[in-house]
């Protein structure tokens, strides 16, 4: 007699959307990790690029490892992408004349770059680069592609850190895809993917209790950004989530998808070809 699963199973694959059977292919190329995420002190490598689109978004992804880089003598250079100008709500929903909305976001700009200086410095990263591009609009922005991809003969890293393919913010996804396209020139760099806005599926983890108190100052560095949204709850509820695998839950911990970029471009690829 068959079971349940031995008839759902073939009616389920000739349902799924061409796109999703490619996805799942793609996640069966990788190893078992994807079950457990494996524990690693850090990521192997001794050079570090951060590829975040907002000030903050670098602290709330991988604020704990990058700490843990610093303790271990990499060279770890941040940098954030988009300006940051639309990062107030309440502002941007106010009634301005169109120079003193432009004089806002300028100002608003220019705080949150001193807050990601201050956080850089509670983590121990001394390089933070700021390139300027459009909140908003990173996916549109001209010279994104060459500006990174300068960044990256510049630095020549090891390690890439960017958001996830399955952030649903669209400068998230833009930062993604500006990793993509470096796929074909450095197939074997590590991507290692972080999460923000949604959790992703871990295939390694980093032990960050120890840097817990580090990475609550930094996010503390942020009051722009807290007077809207409580970062610090969910971002250390996050991380202490990650505790129950390996420490048992008691700790805390960061998650990541870790996979060299050929991989990671073709995981991208299926993903947003099956959504659109």
């Amino acid at each position: 007699m068959m079971s349940v699963r031995q008839i759902v199973r073939p009616i389920a694959r000739r349902l799924l959307p061409p796109r999703m059977k490619e996805v799942i292919r793609l996640y069966r190329k990788l190893d078992a990790t994807l079950d457990i995420p494996e524990l690693l002190e850090i990521p192997p490598g001794n050079r570090v690029l951060v590829l975040a689109p907002h000030m903050d978004d670098e602290v709330i992804g991988c604020g704990g490892t990058l700490a843990k880089h610093v303790n271990k003598g990499c060279e770890v250079t941040v940098a954030i992408l988009t300006d940051g100008s639309l990062g107030d709500p309440v502002s941007e929903a106010s009634q301005l004349q169109k120079t003193a909305r432009s004089e806002a976001r300028t100002k608003l700009s220019e705080l949150r770059k001193n807050e990601s200086r201050a956080a850089a410095k509670c983590l121990g990263v001394q390089d933070i680069r700021f390139l300027d591009f459009p909140d908003g609009s990173l996916g549109n922005a001209l010279g994104a592609r060459e500006a990174v991809a300068a960044l990256i003969a510049d630095r020549q890293p090891d390690v890439l850190y960017v958001p996830f393919i399955t952030e649903r913010h669209k400068d998230h996804r833009a930062t993604a895809e500006l990793a993509v396209a470096l796929a074909s020139n450095l197939p074997d760099l590590l991507v290692v993917s972080y999460e923000v806005w949604n959790p992703l599926h871990a295939t390694l983890m980093i032990d960050i209790t120890a840097q817990i108190d580090q990475k609550h100052e930094a996010l503390n560095c942020f009051s722009s950004q807290l007077r809207h949204n409580d970062y610090r709850h969910t971002t250390l509820g996050l991380n202490a989530f990650w505790s129950l695998y390996h420490l048992n839950g008691r700790g805390f911990a960061e998650a990541f998808f870790a996979v060299p970029v050929r991989i990671f471009a073709d995981i991208a690829a299926a993903v947003w070809g099956w959504r659109t």
